[in-house]
């Protein structure tokens, strides 16, 4: 897979992950979202991880973060329907 298909590839999971799998009570820690992609065969370092939370911020997805323990927690909100 092409370089640039590649990255855009593992923001799409990312944004699934973060959908699927998180809420203000259950953020993800950047260990756990990296062990995660990792487990899908994506590389996640927790330098690029930020960035690419970043890019998400960027592209309007609201992408929150909170403290657990010592690392930051990602989610998105979930709205009531």
């Amino acid at each position: 897979m092409a370089q640039e298909n590649w990255l855009k590839y593992k923001l799409l999971k990312l944004l699934e992950l973060l959908r699927q799998e998180t809420d203000e009570q259950n953020p993800l820690s950047t260990s756990q979202i990296c062990n995660k992609l990792g487990d899908m065969g994506i590389s996640c370092e927790r330098r690029t991880l930020t960035k690419d939370i970043a890019v998400l911020n960027e592209l309007g997805y609201e992408v929150m973060w909170n403290w657990v323990g010592k690392e930051k927690g990602y989610y998105i909100r979930r709205i009531p329907v």
